[in-house]
């Protein structure tokens, strides 16, 4: 038997909406064409009613208490909003409106399904059945830092410190900003690798070259750090990813605008027409959440479609907690409500710790959230992964076919690179991992 769901396509951004939802959750869907399908489907859903996709619905399924109006379960309109960048809220907001409006689309539909005694059956949210996913980002902004900055003066104004300070600049000449290498290796220690955002011109010292040289033979991610007026210009976009690709020997998967600049959905209508792969910008400076009301990767939308790229929702940013004035004690604090939400919906971790900061003398509260964060990712078994590889992988998810089928009582999907959970009324549930290739 056929557990796949039936979706009946009324030619809305609703439609689109829903398939967006569904995919996110994991679940096996087909979209029903006008005429209808001699195969029946347990469960056929429409995004809103209509006498004439109603008819449609009941025609393709095995009985009328299968169709699911989904708009009956969840606020479209809200999740649409959120989904197109139109709600702004200032302040921090750790909710996940989005998510939870898919949970009640989920729980309708293991509810009829558990009344048809089947199972339900969805794709896995990450690689090796992990709990959750992690993607470590770095913005560069600048490659220099002075430890009389401000900012590094409210860490602390032990005189001995400022003192050891003073003497490493301006005797040693240590740069308090450069930390790729460092940072690089650290990570690797845990057996992470992450993304670097670099623009294409800085002010004063440029080491731009020399760092990608290194990331590079490190296999991590160099992405675009976007500035000037490219988030509104798409002649001016087209031109930074050419100098980018000048200046570095890549092609820039995807990018976060620096100081977070966006025009929703505007912005993300440029960067698909450029053809990059995803964006990591849409998040508040100074506050800490999900500005979307997810904290899954997700495809924004415009008021009429579905976008083609993949936003990869940032929840926490250091120079949030700087601009709060967070001790070491709040970071934590922070960093672990944020990590809360994301485990409770199975998310991804987005977070966005500058280079300039990653140093344990000049902002030593930062360096050990960061290493915090690290620590639980590696204890809690999260998929860490760049940008890129979370952008591919969840792009790889939605278009797996597992075609879920009951057969004897047992469910048989068709071999993919995505693993297959599988829940039943008595409470039981299952894993059907990946078969291994090579």
């Amino acid at each position: 038997m056929d557990l796949s769901i039936g979706i009946v396509s009324q030619g809305t951004v609703y439609d689109e909406l829903l398939c967006e939802m569904l995919d996110q959750q994991g679940l096996a869907y087909r979209v029903i064409g006008r005429a209808g399908e001699p195969r029946k489907y347990p469960i056929v859903m429409l995004s809103k009613y209509s006498e004439d996709a109603y008819s449609l619905a009941l025609r393709s399924c095995e009985s009328e208490s299968g169709v699911i109006v989904a708009e009956r379960f969840v606020s479209f309109d809200v999740a649409l909003s959120l989904l197109s960048g139109a709600l702004t809220d200032g302040r921090d907001d750790f909710g996940l409106e989005v998510d939870e409006e898919e949970e009640k689309l989920l729980s309708a539909v293991k509810a009829r399904l558990f009344g048809l005694n089947l199972p339900l059956v969805r794709k896995w949210y990450w690689p090796g059945g992990a709990r959750a996913g992690c993607v470590l980002t770095h913005d560069v902004d600048w490659f220099d830092y002075s430890p009389f900055h401000k900012q590094v003066l409210r860490q602390s104004a032990n005189p001995f410190r400022l003192l050891r300070l003073a003497f490493d600049s301006l005797v040693r000449k240590r740069d308090y900003g450069w930390n790729i290498r460092e940072t690089a290796s650290l990570e690797q220690g845990y057996g992470f690798r992450s993304t670097f955002f670099f623009q294409t011109s800085y002010d004063g010292k440029d080491l731009l070259e020399q760092s990608v040289d290194i990331l590079k033979k490190q296999t991590f991610e160099v992405g675009l750090h976007g500035a000037h007026s490219s988030h509104t210009d798409p002649e001016s976009l087209r031109d930074e990813i050419a100098l980018f690709r000048r200046r570095t020997g890549l092609d820039p998967k995807g990018l976060r605008y620096h100081i977070l600049k966006f025009e929703p959905p505007h912005t993300w209508e440029i960067e698909a027409a450029a053809g990059l792969a995803y964006d990591a910008t849409f998040y508040r400076n100074r506050f800490f959440g999900f500005r979307a009301g997810t904290c899954l990767p997700y495809h924004p939308f415009s008021q009429q479609s579905r976008l083609r790229i993949l936003e990869l929702p940032t929840g926490y940013m250091d120079w949030t907690s700087l601009h709060q004035d967070q001790g070491a004690r709040e970071q934590l604090e922070t960093l672990e409500k944020t990590r809360g939400a994301v485990e409770g919906h199975h998310g991804v971790l987005v977070a966005n710790f500058h280079n300039t900061y990653l140093n344990r003398e000049t902002f030593p509260s930062v360096y050990g959230t960061f290493r915090a964060l690290l620590e639980t990712a590696k204890k809690q078994g999260y998929w860490v992964a760049t940008a890129q590889e979370c952008a591919s992988w969840w792009e790889l998810r939605a278009s797996t076919q597992i075609s879920p089928r009951l057969e004897s009582g047992e469910v048989v999907c068709a071999q993919s690179p995505v693993g297959v959970a599988v829940e039943r009324e008595n409470g039981s549930s299952q894993m059907i991992v990946p078969a291994q290739t090579g």
